[in-house]
Formats: C-alpha cells, structure tokens, sequence
C-alpha cells in the first residue's frame, strides 16, 4: 500500500534533491576553479617564454656591442700604437660581461619558474630526461650546469685575447 506523500515529505524529497544539486555545485565549483588556476598558470607561462626570448635578444646585442667595441678599440690601438687602448678593450669587456651576466640571472629566473609552472600544468612532459648521469660533456668540463656558462666563457675569451694583445705589444 502507498500512501499519499504529505507537504513534509515533499520537501524532504526536495531537499534531498536540492543537496544532489548543492554536490554537482560545488564539484563544478571546484572544477571551474581547476580549470581557472591551470588557465592562470598557462599565461604565466606564455609571459616567462616571451621574457625569455626577449632576454635572449638583449644579450645577443650586448655581445654585439662588445665585439664591435672591443674590436675598434684594438684595431685603433695596433693601427696607432697606443696600448693604454688595449686595457680599455678590457675594462669595457668585463663591463659589459656583467651587463651580461645581470641579464642572464634574470633570464634563469623566468626559466626556473617557468620549468616550476610545466611540471604543474603538464607533470609528465619533460623535454630533457633528468636523471644521474644525464649533464652534458661539455657542462661538466666547464663546472657544471650553472647556466652561466655560456655568458662566462664567451666574456673569458675576448678576456684572454684582449690581454695577450696587450701582452704582446
């Protein structure tokens, strides 16, 4: 026998289902959240590639600016003898490797967040395997990973060459 629901057990029976509504809420909350957060992470992401890039041309340019410095000032030296210009050529390289160097800091900095910020959008996609073993030949011969090496051994080699110039003349 069934008996006729009476207006407490309506809305009992609605609340029950106001509830189920309540959870599918709060799980769609939360998901749209989720969704919200990686959206976030993603542009921040997209903001760290472009400043790196950015970075990479203003370094690009200040070795420019030294090769082309350093080279008139030697070749202006050796043309007229004056080898004082020669120790300009090396005040002004190891002035502008630390230009270059600064920017290089900056640029690990937007790297490393942006390596943090892959590993939580995307955790299973690496590019390059890490693991023991893994660093290249030439990263260990030169002190390792530091990521300052390129930046240091290009400014050690006009270094060196400016200073056996002046050596030699």
């Amino acid at each position: 026998m069934t008996q006729p629901l009476g207006p407490a057990d309506r809305s009992d029976s609605r609340t029950t289902v106001q509830d189920g509504a309540v959870d599918r809420s709060e799980q769609l909350g939360a998901h749209t959240q989720e969704c919200l957060e990686t959206e976030q992470l993603w542009t921040l992401f997209q903001v760290d590639q472009q400043r790196i890039g950015a970075l990479d041309t203003i370094m690009m340019t200040i070795r420019g600016w030294t090769v082309t410095l350093v080279s008139a000032l030697v070749g202006f030296s050796l043309s007229q003898h004056h080898r004082d210009l020669v120790l300009v050529a090396i005040v002004s390289a190891a002035l502008f490797g630390l230009l270059d160097i600064g920017y290089r800091r900056v640029q690990l900095l937007h790297v490393n967040r942006a390596r943090k910020v892959e590993q939580e959008v995307a955790p299973g996609y690496r590019l390059r395997p890490q693991g023991p073993g893994r660093s290249s030949w030439l990263a260990s011969m030169l002190g390792g990973g530091t990521g300052y090496n390129s930046s240091i051994s290009f400014y050690a080699a006009i270094l060196f060459l400016s200073l056996l110039l002046w050596i030699v003349t």
